[in-house]
Parts: C-alpha cells; structure tokens; sequence
C-alpha cells in the first residue's frame, strides 16, 4: 500500500506533504507478499546501479542487516492466525511538514488496517527522528541498534543509527 499525505498549499492546491508504504508479509501463500521477503532478491540492482558491482554488493549487505530481525518476526507469524505481519517499509515527511502529524497519520493508517486484517503485528526499522512517533503510537523497540554486517571493504562507511521496533501480536476477534 502506498501512501500519499497531502495538505492543501496557500494557492488552495494540494501540495505533498508526506507518503508512506505498507506491506503486508508472510512465508504463507494467500497471506502476505511473500516476494517482498527477501528484499534484496526482489531489488533490481543493476537498474539501480549499472555495471556497478560494488555499489550492489553494498547495497545488499545494508538490506540484509536491516530486514533480518523483520524477516524472522514474518518466519514467527507463519504460526499465528493470520500467519502474516504488516511492515512500515517506508515513512517520509517533507521538512516543511514536519512535526504536524502527518507521519503520525501515515502511521496509524498502517495499523488501523492491520488490526482491520486479523490483529496483525507491525514492524517498521526505525531512524532515529521517526523513533518518537512510532513509539508514541505503540510500537516497542526490540533489542539494540541496527548491526550493519560489511565487509572489510565497507567497514570505514558511515552507516545511519536504526532500531528494530515493532506492536507485538495482538489476535482479534470479529
């Protein structure tokens, strides 16, 4: 699902205020993007970087570190009922939007409809200016700062803080 939050600009036009991308996970055919579960496979890395083989080794190094606590919350889910979680992929706020709710919106449109889904569990990797929001609107910090597994070649890379945060499992009845 992806998001557009807009809010109307001085000349009465809507002006793009913030957007979102939800997805819905799962190893369970039927229950989930089970494509989207290796996010590096699903990538294609010569588009993003031609002839560059560096930049793409790199690049799947950074996805893996940061989904790998995600993908085994999805492996956990299989067992539950519905075996699926929701994913916060993505959260952006124009600068000029900040800190008037729109990625409180853009958030809780994602739980809401987790919830709608069966109680679905939420996950999202966290920067550290989206951390308050999401912890504000239940998410838990789950263990410590984002380890970035490099190789020896990239180990001098300044890589951004990120924290595993995510709702818990909270089954509802209809």
């Amino acid at each position: 699902m992806f998001l557009k939050a807009t809010i109307p600009d001085q000349s009465g036009k809507e002006a793009i205020a913030g957007m979102a991308i939800w997805v819905q996970l799962s190893t369970v055919e039927g229950y989930g993007d089970v494509s989207k579960m290796d996010l590096v496979e699903s990538l294609q890395l010569n588009t993003l970087y031609p002839d560059d083989e560096s930049s793409q080794k790199f690049l799947c190094q950074v996805i893996k570190s940061l989904t790998r606590q995600r993908k085994e919350v999805v492996k956990e889910a299989a067992s539950r009922d519905p075996p699926a979680i929701m994913a916060l992929d993505l959260c952006a706020v124009d600068p000029a939007f900040q800190r008037k709710g729109v990625a409180g919106e853009l958030v809780q449109w994602g739980l809401n409809e987790a919830k709608k889904r069966g109680g679905l569990e939420a996950v999202t990797e966290a920067s550290k200016k989206g951390r308050s929001v999401y912890a504000r609107l239940g998410f838990k910090q789950e263990g410590e700062e984002i380890d970035y597994v490099l190789d020896e070649e990239f180990k001098e890379r300044v890589m951004p803080s990120n924290i595993f945060m995510r709702t818990g499992y909270s089954k509802t009845t209809a």
